[in-house]
């Protein structure tokens, strides 16, 4: 009989037992400052170009939002001419200093009008996000589900259907911002785990300024590998219409069921590993091609650990962005609030407040003047800065969690340490 050995456990370093608890700490990492600015400015860089194109293209979404598509010539008129019936009427039958009903003829007549291609696509990604967080920190994941596939699905088929110009060159404009972003995001994020040092925001730029077309266009390639399975598919399908070789073409319809079933699977790994494929482009230093079959496999061969890091992050997302939220939205109503005890109610009333988890609503400045009308609109761009702060943290958390998750999960599948970052001296 083989003599016991009896072990004393002094202590369980739970952090390292358990790992995913670090997805949680992402909220307080996306706050450092570095992050916050990278994530500002890639907002502030798809803000302004939007809104050069509504300013230059005519307004043509529908008054009730993206989804309901674009209206016809004769439509957009009809809109614009109720919309400037309302205005008119207002001001030649409102009450002299009633404010609400001024504003709420105001803002009845902004919902009428039509609306830009980038002001509706804004307005819909920002109703989509909020009412996900919304039903996030409610619980209530069917509704949060929906929001979140209203915005990586519905809403981009709507933005093709309204205006497929703008889909193409704001869109590749806009991976190009979203990938760089948050690539250097991802490679600040990516030593967060480990015992150095981070690189300076410097480093991490030129890192990423280095391998931009990797980072950023990371899943296109295997995007177009689906696309030419379909393609590959669906093209037979003409010969139908040819006697004889008709029977060719039904004959092909086995082949094309197992290439329809590839295609399929390959786009549902995109979309599932669409948060990890720039993290892994940053983390690995290697090519996009390379970081898609990384995130691929590594979702393949531990489908669960997957389901409970995105589970995970899910929530820390969702809570982060309350608690910025709601701390940003009452510092701003509370200082506004106090202006209006000391100041002009009226100027106030025309910046309008902020509410928690809710995009920024209309406001109305038309019964203002002068100064008064100038004050408010300084106001507004306060404003403008608080949404904008809100939108950095939520953009660098978003890429925060995402490259954590990546490590985990590599961690899981290669056994390889979270504090492993290749590349880091050319960094």
């Amino acid at each position: 009989m083989e003599p016991q050995t009896r072990v004393t456990v002094d202590a369980v370093d739970l952090p390292r037992l358990v790992r995913f608890p670090s997805i949680l700490s992402s909220i307080t990492a996306a706050m450092r400052g570095s992050r916050v600015l990278v994530g500002v400015a890639a907002i502030v860089a798809l803000a302004v170009s939007g809104r050069i194109w509504d300013g230059v293209v005519p307004h043509d979404i529908s008054p009730f939002g993206l989804l309901a598509g674009s209206m016809t010539p004769e439509q957009v008129a009809h809109a614009e001419e109720s919309a400037q019936r309302i205005r008119s009427n207002t001001m030649a039958f409102a009450e002299p200093g009633d404010s609400e009903s001024w504003g709420r003829s105001m803002r009845i007549a902004d919902m009428t009008r039509p609306k830009g291609t980038f002001e509706a696509l804004s307005a819909e990604v920002a109703r989509a996000t909020y009412g996900a967080v919304r039903s996030m920190v409610d619980l209530d994941f069917r509704t949060a589900v929906d929001d979140v596939w209203t915005l990586v699905v519905r809403t981009p088929l709507a933005l093709w259907r309204a205006s497929p110009v703008f889909t193409i060159l704001y869109g590749t404009f806009a991976i190009i911002v979203i990938g760089f972003a948050g690539g250097v995001i991802s490679r600040l994020s990516a030593h967060d785990l480990g015992a150095g040092g981070q690189p300076s925001l410097e480093q991490a730029r030129a890192f990423i300024k280095r391998r931009w077309r990797h980072v950023c266009f990371a899943p296109l390639a295997a995007g177009g590998v689906a696309l030419a399975l379909l393609v590959v598919a669906s093209v037979p399908g003409i010969l139908l219409r040819v006697p004889l070789l008709d029977v060719v073409a039904a004959a092909w319809t086995g082949i094309a069921i197992i290439l329809t079933l590839l295609a399929g699977i390959l786009i549902a790994l995109l979309v599932l590993g669409a948060p990890l494929f720039i993290p892994a482009a940053s983390t690995e230093a290697c090519d996009g091609t390379e970081a898609v079959q990384r995130v691929s496999a590594m979702l393949l061969s531990r489908p669960l650990h997957a389901a409970l890091f995105g589970a995970v992050g899910l929530l820390t997302f969702g809570a982060g962005f309350a608690l910025v939220d709601v701390a940003m939205t009452w510092s701003y109503n509370t200082s506004l609030e106090m202006s209006g005890w000391l100041g002009s109610e009226q100027v106030v009333s025309g910046a309008g407040f902020m509410e928690v988890l809710q995009p920024s609503g209309f406001s109305d400045r038309s019964h203002l003047q002068g100064t008064q009308w100038l004050s408010a609109e300084v106001i507004r761009a306060w404003r403008a800065v608080v949404g904008g702060v809100v939108a950095g943290y939520a953009f660098a958390l978003f890429w925060t969690i995402g490259t954590r998750a990546y490590l985990l999960l590599r961690l899981a599948a290669d056994s390889q340490p979270t504090d492993v970052v290749p590349g880091d001296g050319q960094a």
